[in-house]
């Protein structure tokens, strides 16, 4: 795993805005992500996707689902990013699904699922949530994350919440909110020095999610990764996105196989 040390201009930077806001209608690249709304019209999207990462290195996508029929777009979109282009999909709700909906964005390539974390529900544990185990046993190991919002609650508890996740197999995520101009920097340190602590402790393919903690985030890595370093990480990457296809494959046709073995 990277050392990850707090760069204090992108934390300035951070700090009070919600910098990092990809939405259902938006299409723009930042660092190594480029953020795709699951609301865009799709084949002109790709265009404009295909000559932009022509052009410029590209880590991961990551997709916005919207609601409604929207939702039904992104689907679309989520096929067609995986069938021409060979690099890792995320993807990230703007509402509540159902279960079967987690499998069939699953089904049509996203690789790892972000959930947003809502502070306002102190009904039951973060970890425990039903949405969230369900997309656990449906995602890979370590493939759903879900966002915790710095400032919106106390640090302790933002802390706490994160040691949830992970003892649930769910890798915490950090994004920051207006809430945070008002917490001392020391805290702010002190939430994320705890966060790499536990992916450390965990084994966290921390990595896979790396790109997009340099957005949301002033966590970066203490050096730059070397050629043959950087060689060696895309090819694992792309070892381990060819083993995740392999099971997604399997298991989209284990269902199918029981759907016509029910005549249905």
């Amino acid at each position: 795993m990277a050392n990850l040390v707090i760069d204090k201009n992108r934390l300035n930077f951070l700090i009070g805005g919600n910098r990092y806001a990809p939405a259902t209608d938006s299409l723009y690249r930042e660092q190594s992500v480029f953020f795709v709304g699951g609301a865009l019209p799709v084949y002109e999207t790709l265009e404009t996707m295909f000559d932009s990462f022509c052009t410029e290195a590209t880590a991961l996508f990551f997709l916005t689902f919207g609601s409604g029929e929207m939702f039904l777009q992104g689907e679309e979109m989520a096929r067609q990013i995986k069938k021409n282009f060979h690099v890792r999909l995320m993807a990230g709700l703007e509402m509540s699904v159902d279960v079967a909906r987690l499998e069939r964005i699953y089904a049509a390539g996203v690789d790892n699922l972000v959930f947003p974390v809502d502070v306002s529900n102190e009904d039951h544990t973060v970890g425990l949530s039903p949405l969230l185990q369900a997309a656990r046993t449906i995602f890979p190991r370590w493939g759903t994350a879900a966002t915790l919002l710095l400032g919106d609650e106390a640090p302790a508890r933002t802390k706490s919440r994160a040691d949830e996740l992970l003892q649930e197999g769910i890798v915490p995520l950090l994004q920051f909110s207006a809430g945070s101009a008002s917490l001392p920097e020391e805290d702010m340190a002190a939430v994320m020095e705890h966060l790499v602590s536990g992916w450390e402790r965990h084994s966290v393919p921390v990595q896979t999610y790396l790109p997009l903690i340099n957005v949301m985030t002033p966590l970066v890595a203490t050096k730059q990764v070397g050629f043959f370093r950087g060689f060696v990480d895309r090819l694992r990457d792309r070892q381990q996105l060819a083993g995740s296809d392999i099971r997604r494959h399997l298991r989209v046709q284990q269902a199918e196989n029981s759907l016509d073995s029910a005549g249905l």
